[in-house]
């Protein structure tokens, strides 16, 4: 069953990350054994797909106390993994 790019429920759940003011990483798992050749391909095309969507973003969006906030959690997160 093909479902349509724009139809997919990952891409319904990426919608704001994939066109919002963002940077997005998509990481796609595959698997090396030839019983999942199938889903991998089917995940490699959507990465790749994923991949080529390019939008525009407003880099002044967030003012810098909010940035400033961010990278803070963003460390405490950090040091609450080590």
């Amino acid at each position: 069953i093909h479902i349509p790019y724009r139809d997919s429920k990952l891409t319904r759940l990426l919608r704001d990350s994939l066109g919002g003011n963002c940077r997005t990483f998509v990481v796609a798992c595959i698997s090396p054994v030839v019983d999942n050749l199938e889903e991998s391909m089917n995940t490699m095309e959507y990465a790749q797909r994923a991949r080529s969507i390019h939008s525009n973003t407003d880099e002044t969006c967030m003012s810098p106390r909010g940035s400033a906030l961010l990278l803070r959690e963003n460390e405490i997160l950090n040091a609450q993994l080590e």
